[in-house]
């Protein structure tokens, strides 16, 4: 699926209701959030934290994958995993299992700015995603 809005019309706070109506509904369940900027990366995992106090039924966890943030995937089983395209690329070309295990676990795959997918190495972290373990539901926002 894809959400295009306008800028500043409320993507992230319309994917938010997604995806915790998709938590909800699945448990445990594991979101994966990719962005291209540590800064839409922080801005994503406040605005889940911020969303999930009113709309969640239980305790689940942000795992932040960026910069020097590193990632236990024992510990990422349900909650939004949310990372940069570039980090968890490097994590794949580093170990290949490390997506594999990644894709096992989520269910739902959201990617902001998602007309910016198009780019090669994006698109094998989204294909290893999205058609690997689970098949994981893919939701675009643009």
């Amino acid at each position: 699926m894809l959400l295009h809005m306008p800028t500043s019309a409320g993507k992230t706070r319309t994917a938010m209701q997604i995806i915790a109506t998709h938590l909800r509904s699945h448990e445990p369940a594991l979101v994966v959030w990719l962005a291209y900027s540590e800064e839409l990366c922080e801005q994503a995992a406040t605005e889940f934290e911020r969303a999930w106090l009113h709309l969640g039924d239980r305790d689940v966890h942000v795992h932040r994958f960026w910069g020097a943030q590193p990632l236990e995937l024992e510990q990422a089983r349900d909650g939004i995993v949310v990372a940069s395209l570039t980090k968890l690329y490097r994590a794949a070309e580093n170990e290949l299992q490390f997506i594999g295990t990644l894709a096992g676990r989520a269910s739902l795959v959201v990617i902001d700015e998602a007309h910016q997918a198009i780019a090669a190495t994006y698109r094998l972290v989204l294909d290893t995603l999205v058609s690997q373990g689970r098949s994981a539901a893919l939701l675009g926002l643009t």
